[in-house]
């Protein structure tokens, strides 16, 4: 048996929410923001509305609305929503609506930076689109709770929660709204009403600022930017080795012809190309311009290689350790 479930935003005004209630509403999913984390960019109804559903025992989750076509950009709207979700229990989950045109291309990647950032932060993570982009881009995305829109008598592919229209009428919502029926029973699973706030974060791990780029500088980066924490740099090419010692501490993993790339540099390219305009190819792998980039930032001598004991190195150390 399904629950009914609104999804709303600041277009759907201020909403009376114990009429809401009273209409039988069962569950609500409510925007946070949209973009990257800026404060112009959250939604201006999100407080009142989370607030809202505290007060009146309203089960909900979140929704932040996804503009990126970079991992960097995925990364900064994943700090986004769990900057306004701090302080609220949620029992549904909190989803990365992926719908704007153009940012097709490299959706899934940037669906499991986001989901894995919100994961970590102690939050059920999961994915909204239409069917079209379900079918055409994110078919590989299986990880996360899936909230399809098809606007039809029948979905026609599983998920656990389907938008089947966005022309619904409730008591105590003006105009038009989105309506669901969701077939997952979230608030039983994630804890009726609330779920504990997310335990205290581990303390970060402390590395030595030694200007040798190893295993526990890639660990501590891999954290911040989201991607799979496993200490190595994979897939970068072994032309660069002999003139970066600096890098030769056990963590890349040096090939002559990387058939991929590594995700962490591909984040940490992007970042820079948003910090500081470098103009960088977020192609995965470290060479002289993302080098030169990483000492620019760090305002160091940018001549495109890491000495042995690098002072670019025990800079990128020192900002690591303050994260």
């Amino acid at each position: 048996m399904s629950k009914f479930v609104v999804d709303v935003s600041h277009h759907q005004g201020t909403v009376d929410w114990e009429a809401v209630k009273a209409a039988g509403v069962e569950g609500a999913i409510i925007r946070c923001g949209y973009g990257m984390d800026q404060a112009d960019q959250d939604d201006r109804k999100w407080k009142r509305n989370a607030d809202e559903c505290t007060r009146l025992g309203i089960p909900f989750g979140a929704y932040l609305y996804s503009y990126a076509d970079s991992t960097a950009k995925a990364q900064s709207e994943a700090q986004h929503a769990i900057r306004l979700l701090t302080g609220y229990k949620l029992s549904y989950p909190v989803y990365y609506d992926l719908e704007e045109a153009g940012t097709e291309s490299g959706a899934v990647e940037r669906a499991r930076i986001f989901c894995e950032a919100v994961k970590s932060a102690g939050y059920m993570p999961g994915v909204y689109a239409n069917k079209n982009w379900w079918d055409n881009y994110l078919s590989g995305l299986t990880e996360y709770t899936r909230w399809v829109a098809r606007y039809n008598s029948d979905l026609g592919m599983e998920a656990d929660m389907w938008q089947y229209t966005s022309g619904g009428s409730v008591a105590g919502i003006t105009g038009r709204v989105d309506l669901n029926h969701c077939y997952r029973d979230f608030p039983t699973e994630i804890g009726f009403g609330s779920i504990p706030a997310p335990a205290p974060a581990p303390a970060k791990e402390q590395i030595k600022v030694d200007g040798k780029w190893g295993p526990a500088t890639t660990r501590r980066l891999q954290q911040i930017f989201g991607t799979t924490v496993d200490g190595k740099v994979s897939h970068q090419f072994a032309s660069y080795r002999a003139s970066n010692p600096g890098l030769d501490y056990g963590s890349f993993q040096w090939e002559n012809n990387p058939a991929g790339y590594s995700p962490m540099i591909k984040a940490f390219q992007g970042c820079l190309n948003i910090w500081i305009n470098a103009g960088l190819k977020d192609d995965g792998r470290i060479g002289p311009k993302t080098i030169k980039a990483i000492q620019t930032w760090l305002f160091c001598g940018a001549d495109g290689h890491f000495d042995a004991v690098s002072p670019a190195i025990k800079k990128l150390q020192e900002w690591i350790n303050q994260q």
